[in-house]
Order: structure tokens, then C-alpha cells, then sequence
């Protein structure tokens, strides 16, 4: 599926959302907004890295006490640094990897407790990649080679978990949500795990 059909589908469910809203349950409101930290751990190609600086930020949107129709959006970020020297020469490589997500899709939800509200969702959508990289070798003090680089890439991603929402007060609560997200590339792809906790504002 390429990124646009992605987009388009998300957009789709929005407008489906609208369409519906009138008889969404009026007990549990007309849905939620909640935000916060998330911490992914990465595993392609055989490597793994944890990437423990993040932020999400999702919109539900209630069609029924149950269902919701969900847009979610969140990134990670970390900055790699390894030296080495051998012969006297010291190789010096630097990388910043950024990693974010565009989902949309369906949330189911239990609430026979309005105090606590467990979760499970399945979304779609693209990932967007980028790494901006650096090299440098030095010998004697003085620099003998420089490089950088920069590369990107977006791909469809699929993403299934869930999570629970605690209410503190009629107004607003906290969530914890742990996920499985796949992203489909033409080569290994790669498979992460997703933690997100954060403040979660019924409206």
C-alpha cells in the first residue's frame, strides 16, 4: 500500500467519524485527546536500539459507548556517537535517527468501570525514517577526512495493542498503552515495540 492510500484511508475514517458522531454515546462523550511520552525499542537487520526520547499525541472519536475511530501521531529520537583509534588515527562517526508515526484506525473499549477503561486498537498508516550522519578521521591532530550524509524514508506501518485509561477526575486522567508496531519496507523492514504513558483529556 503506498503512503498516500495510507493517508487517504486515515482521512476517510475521519470523515466517517463526523458522519457518525450524532449518535455516538452520549454517556461517555464525544471522545478524548491524550498525550505524552513514549519510548520505542527497534529492531531491524538483525540490530536492535531502544530510542528512549518521544512524544505522542492521539484523537478518539466515540461512535458508539464501545468503538472509536482513533488518529495518532508520535516520534522518537536519539544521536550515536562511536570513536575509535588504531595506528594513531582516530575515526570519529556520528548519527542522528529520527522516527515518527502517522496512524489512523479502531479502538475498542470496556467500561463497565468509568474509573478505569482497558483498550485495544488496531492501527494504519506510514512511518517516516531519517538519519543524518557524520564521519571523520584525524591523525596527528590534524583532520584527514570528513564525510556526511543524510538518508529518509516512509513506509506503511501496522500497529495492534492497547492499553488503560484511569480517570482522576471527570475532567481528566492518565493512560498507559504498550504497542506492537511492523513497518513494511521493501527490504527486512522492521518490528518495534512501543510504550506510551501520558495525560488523557475526555471532551
Amino acid at each position: 500500500m503506498k503512503t498516500k492510500d495510507v493517508l487517504l484511508f486515515i482521512v476517510a475514517g475521519l470523515v466517517a467519524f463526523s458522519a457518525a458522531r450524532p449518535v455516538a454515546a452520549q454517556d461517555v462523550g464525544k471522545g478524548e485527546v491524550s498525550g505524552g511520552y513514549q519510548f520505542i525499542n527497534l529492531s531491524s537487520g538483525g540490530s536492535t536500539q531502544s530510542m528512549p526520547t518521544g512524544w505522542y499525541l492521539d484523537l478518539a472519536g466515540n461512535l458508539t459507548r464501545s468503538f472509536a475511530v482513533v488518529a495518532a501521531v508520535g516520534g522518537n529520537y536519539k544521536s550515536l556517537q562511536e570513536s575509535a583509534t588504531y595506528l594513531g588515527a582516530t575515526v570519529t562517526t556520528t548519527a542522528d535517527v529520527k522516527v515518527h508515526e502517522f496512524m489512523g484506525g479502531t479502538r475498542f473499549s470496556v467500561r463497565a468501570n468509568p474509573n478505569v477503561v482497558p483498550f485495544a486498537h488496531v492501527l494504519v498508516g506510514a512511518a517516516h525514517g531519517s538519519t543524518t550522519y557524520s564521519g571523520t578521521a584525524t591523525y596527528g591532530g590534524q583532520m584527514v577526512f570528513a564525510a556526511s550524509g543524510a538518508d529518509s524514508g516512509t513506509n506503511f506501518a501496522l500497529q495492534a495493542g492497547g492499553g488503560t485509561n484511569f480517570a482522576l477526575t471527570r475532567m481528566v486522567g492518565i493512560r498507559v498503552e504498550a504497542d506492537y508496531l511492523r513497518i513494511f519496507a521493501t527490504d527486512a523492514g522492521a518490528n518495534l515495540f512501543r510504550f506510551g504513558a501520558g495525560i488523557n483529556i475526555p471532551f
